[in-house]
C-alpha cells in the first residue's frame, strides 16, 4: 500500500516529536538509533506485505517511547501504548487507525503476550525482532 502524501507529512512531524523524547535516553540497544532503524525497515516491509504504512510507520515510531520513563507495574509496550495514546490524540486520525497504531506496539513485544492480529502489528513485530538480531549479529 503506498504511503501518501499526507502520511508522509504526519509521519515526519511524529519522528520528530519522538526523537525529541530521546534525547537524553542512554539505552543504546533501545535509543533513537533503533527506533530510526525500526522504522525504516518496517516502512520497507510494510511495502513488501501491502501493510497500511501510516499504521506501521506510526507504529514504529512509537514502540519503544515508554523506554523512556519507568514504572514498575507496567511494561514498556504498555507504557509506549499509554504515551502512544496521549500523542495521537493531538493528531487527525479515525479512531480505527489509532486502535490499530496502538494494537502493534502492545503486540510488539513477545513478552508482554499479546499476539499481533494484523498485517501491521505482524510488520512491527519483525522489524523489532530484526533488528534486535542485527545487534547480536
Amino acid at each position: 500500500m503506498e504511503i501518501t502524501e499526507q502520511a508522509i507529512h504526519l509521519l515526519a512531524k511524529m519522528a520528530t516529536e519522538v526523537q525529541a523524547r530521546f534525547v537524553d535516553f542512554s539505552d543504546l540497544a533501545h535509543g533513537w538509533e533503533h527506533v530510526h532503524r525500526v522504522y525504516h525497515l518496517a516502512l520497507y516491509l510494510a511495502e513488501q506485505e501491502h501493510a497500511d504504512g501510516l499504521i506501521v510507520g506510526m507504529a514504529a515510531l512509537l514502540h519503544d517511547l515508554g523506554r523512556t520513563t519507568r514504572g514498575p507495574t507496567r511494561s514498556h509496550a504498555e507504557r509506549s501504548a499509554l504515551l502512544a495514546k496521549k500523542l495521537l490524540a493531538s493528531y487527525d486520525l479515525p479512531y480505527e487507525t489509532q486502535h490499530a497504531i496502538l494494537h502493534a506496539i502492545l503486540a510488539h513485544s513477545y513478552r508482554h503476550g499479546v499476539e499481533p492480529a494484523t498485517l501491521e502489528a505482524r510488520v512491527l513485530y519483525d522489524a523489532d525482532r530484526w533488528t534486535a538480531w542485527e545487534r547480536v549479529g
